[in-house]
């Protein structure tokens, strides 16, 4: 688990701003896992879908923005920005 994002409530369009870093390797196939819950106050949050998405075919489409359709409706978009060179 790389971390979790700020809690936005009563959205159903929400725009996250939480950022995470990880390293990569372009030489191999690094998938990410989102996943998407709704905060219950007194029960375990709901689980709202999930997406996979494949780094390199994030950095590689246009604007590095991917879109995947969730089952139960809605649509998830990823962003992936190369850091900028330390040194």
């Amino acid at each position: 688990i790389l971390g979790k994002t700020e809690v936005i409530k009563n959205n159903l369009s929400p725009h996250w701003t939480k950022k995470f870093e990880a390293d990569y390797n372009f030489a191999k196939v690094t998938k990410l896992t989102i996943s998407i819950f709704d905060e219950v106050r007194k029960s375990a949050d709901k689980k709202m879908g999930n997406a996979v998405f494949e780094i390199g075919e994030v950095l590689g489409s246009r604007g590095n923005i991917k879109a995947k359709k969730l089952k139960n409706g809605g649509t998830l978009f990823c962003r992936i920005v190369k850091a900028p060179s330390a040194g």
